[in-house]
């Protein structure tokens, strides 16, 4: 089974990775909702249960972003279901946690919850990067290795993604204020 797991930590990488490179929100949601998938499906074959939960509600949160992004659902209706969301694991943390590392977890949710509700694809890459390394070091804690490899290749891609979209937004100011100028 562990190796199974890795495997399909590997698969969960590819497509999570493919997801971080595109500039469009919708696209990086899209694919990290498909990773969640494959990563539940890994932690279910680690057994272990606190990890499994944390991925479901991440998928949970994830898709009612893009349910809110999608349908423009009112402010206190996006914010009513964040709160919910992060109690629900709040709880489920407590009932199964096996160690202070465990509790990580939480504030990998909680930064994950806020970062996503952010418009900017830019914040939210900046949100995966912090995650990444929340997720390194649980994953470790786990020995499951695969598991830190993807976070840590995934830290690395979205940093990247992050200064070359900071590069193009910064040559999009200038290009304005040269038109600007120009004028």
């Amino acid at each position: 089974m562990y190796i199974a797991s890795q495997v399909v930590v590997i698969v969960g990488l590819i497509v999570e990775l493919t997801g971080r490179a595109f500039k469009n929100k919708k696209h990086i949601l899209l694919f990290i909702s498909l990773a969640s998938i494959l990563y539940i499906l890994s932690y279910v074959l680690l057994q272990s249960p606190l990890s499994v939960i944390a991925n479901t509600i991440a998928l949970i949160r994830t898709l009612l972003y893009m349910y809110y992004d999608e349908y423009k659902k009112s402010y206190k209706w996006y914010l009513y279901t964040i709160v919910v969301i992060n109690v629900v694991f709040v709880i489920s943390t407590i009932i199964f946690w096996n160690n202070a590392l465990d509790l990580t977890l939480i504030v990998s949710t909680l930064i994950l919850s806020c970062g996503l509700a952010l418009k900017s694809a830019h914040l939210v890459r900046l949100t995966l990067i912090v995650n990444s390394v929340i997720w390194m070091v649980y994953n470790l804690s786990l020995q499951s290795y695969m598991g830190f490899v993807c976070n840590a290749v995934g830290f690395v891609l979205t940093m990247w993604a992050f200064i070359y979209y900071l590069k193009d937004r910064k040559n999009m100011n200038s290009e304005v204020v040269v038109a600007a100028e120009d004028k």
